[in-house]
């Protein structure tokens, strides 16, 4: 791993067990420590007794590495504290810095207009400096998902890694303040000759559905784009949505996707092939497990609403295989809320459209 601070890999390794300690629960290391040292909690919620073995000792410390880099995912909020815990992602530092003053608010779900999972964005404004307020805002809460996730954003799945915590260490020691401690694998490659393939017809009996998404740079928006052909390759409907600007890429193109499939439900499109250019984000929604990155719970969404679909597959096309569903992200700059075209499309979008079958 190229480690040369041997303090700091030593800390990074030592943060891993920290990690399973909260996060596998099933594991017997977990059972054993949880029924000596925490038994009504988790291992945060240790104080350090000032007598122990060193070896505990140093783990207990270690809770500082996990602290300073991982993110709670928003489900329900109860147990996530506004003032105390780094919930934020697009925040600096992922905690609020707002002053408490006299706000009665202690809770994340405080937050929430009742009875619901919207924000309450009357109380966000009179609590929160606005430019915090503005991206409290912007995070997305699934209505489906009720668990708060602690996640390790600097990592491409969300678990943790001590290659990537030795790197956050090391970048906070030398205060390197332009350094990055994560590679964005969200952005997309520039087209290649390869990318440029016509689109392919789904299987029998089933109707495919193409989305993608498109950050607005500088409007505070962002576009949804979802349509939907027959297996003769006629639309059948097409969708052209602006939403809020999500925290990232990657989030706003599993919100693309998860509005692809309640798209397909309103229909009553019961067998479905869904196609995105996101490689990331077809790879998370096929792998059966738990996913721990910062859009994780939307992928439990789209799972969640394809429990309500007879039949559905995701599969990952290059850019050029998607260029319709990607011109529809961006009309929506010029839509109030969303558009939709049924059994047809707009001028400007027919060539598009064309360019996408073989001719021969």
């Amino acid at each position: 791993m190229g480690f040369r601070d041997l303090q700091l890999s030593n800390n990074a390794l030592l943060a891993k067990q920290v990690w399973r300690l909260f996060h596998h629960k099933d594991s017997l290391a977990y059972r054993v420590f949880q029924a000596k040292f925490f038994p009504g909690g988790n291992i945060f919620d240790v104080v350090i007794p000032s007598r122990c073995s060193y070896a505990w000792r140093s783990i207990l410390q270690a809770r500082d590495v996990i602290l300073k880099g991982a993110v709670w995912r928003v489900g329900d909020g109860r147990s996530i504290n506004i003032w105390e815990q780094r919930w934020v992602p697009n925040l600096s530092t992922s905690k609020v810095v707002s002053p408490r003053s006299n706000s009665h608010v202690t809770w994340v779900s405080e937050l929430f207009l009742p009875n619901s999972k919207s924000w309450n964005v009357e109380l966000l404004n009179n609590t929160f400096y606005p430019w915090e307020a503005e991206e409290i805002s912007r995070i997305h809460v699934s209505p489906y998902c009720q668990t708060n996730t602690y996640v390790w954003p600097l990592t491409s799945n969300g678990d943790y890694s001590v290659k990537s915590a030795y790197k956050m260490l090391v970048l906070e020691v030398t205060a390197s303040v332009q350094a990055s401690s994560s590679t964005d694998n969200s952005a997309k490659p520039p087209p290649r000759r390869s990318d440029l393939v016509w689109w392919c017809p789904p299987q029998a009996g089933f109707f495919k559905a193409n989305f993608d998404a498109t950050v607005f740079d500088g409007s505070g928006s962002a576009g949804i784009g979802v349509a939907i052909r027959d297996q003769s390759g006629h639309i059948i409907v097409a969708l052209s949505q602006k939403i809020r600007l999500p925290h990232s890429v990657d989030l706003a193109e599993a919100l693309a996707c998860s509005r692809a499939v309640l798209f397909a439900q309103e229909l009553s499109l019961f067998q479905v092939e869904f196609e995105g250019d996101s490689l990331r984000i077809i790879q998370a929604i096929n792998n059966p497990g738990a996913n721990l990155t910062l859009f994780g719970h939307v992928i439990e969404e789209i799972r969640c609403l394809c429990s309500n679909l007879h039949r559905s597959v995701f599969k990952h096309v290059q850019r050029g295989g998607n260029k319709l569903a990607h011109a529809l992200t961006r009309r929506a700059v010029i839509t109030a809320d969303f558009d939709v075209w049924v059994e047809e499309l707009p001028s400007d979008l027919v060539d598009v459209f064309q360019s996408g079958f073989s001719l021969s």
